[in-house]
C-alpha cells in the first residue's frame, strides 16, 4: 500500500515538472517575434518630412503597398495631447533605435480590413505580411498606457520586433 502512496506522489511531481518547463516553452514558441522589412531599420536618424501629396492633395494610405512587409503601423488621430505623445514617443523610438515605422490617419484606416481590431485612434499594430502579430487599442486604459509611456511602448515592440538588424 505504501508503495502506491509513494508513486502517486512521484506521478503528481512528475506532471507538475511537465508543465513547470512545458509551459513556459509553448509560452515562447506562440509568441512570434519578427524582424521589420529592411526599408524600416534606418541608416541614419530620419529627417522630418512633410507628408506625401498627389496633385495637392494628401496621399491616401494604400494598404496592398504594405502586403509584403513587415512594419509598424501607427493610426493617428482623437485627443490632440494623447496623439502627441504617442507621436514624439514614436519619434524618440525611430531616433535611439534606428527604425521607421508607418504612420496613417484615422480616416485611411477605416477603409483597411485592420478595423476590425479597433474602432478607435489612436492605436498601434505591429504586423507581418498582412498579419496582425500584436495591437495596442486605444480603448482599453492599459494600453491606451502603453502607447503614452515611453519605456512601456519599447518593452511592447521589443516583445515582437528584433530593433536591430542581424547582420
Amino acid at each position: 500500500m505504501k508503495f502506491f502512496k509513494n508513486k502517486r506522489y512521484l506521478i503528481i511531481i512528475g506532471v507538475l515538472l511537465l508543465f513547470i518547463i512545458v509551459i513556459p516553452f509553448c509560452i515562447k514558441l506562440f509568441s512570434k517575434k519578427v524582424y521589420l522589412s529592411d526599408e524600416y531599420y534606418l541608416k541614419e536618424e530620419k529627417k522630418e518630412e512633410p507628408p506625401k501629396t498627389i496633385d495637392g492633395e494628401l496621399s491616401s494610405f494604400d494598404v496592398e503597398k504594405y502586403d509584403e512587409k513587415t512594419y509598424i503601423l501607427f493610426v493617428s488621430g482623437g485627443d490632440y495631447h494623447t496623439q502627441e505623445t504617442i507621436h514624439n514617443n514614436m519619434n524618440q523610438l525611430q531616433k535611439e533605435y534606428l527604425i521607421d515605422y508607418v504612420k496613417v490617419d484615422f480616416a485611411d484606416y477605416k477603409a483597411t480590413d485592420y478595423y476590425v481590431y479597433t474602432q478607435k485612434a489612436p492605436c498601434m499594430f505591429i504586423i507581418d505580411h498582412k498579419e496582425v502579430i500584436s495591437f495596442l487599442d486605444s480603448e482599453k486604459e492599459n494600453e491606451l498606457g502603453v502607447m503614452k509611456d515611453y519605456d512601456s511602448l519599447v518593452k511592447w515592440i521589443k516583445k515582437y520586433i528584433y530593433l536591430k538588424k542581424s547582420k
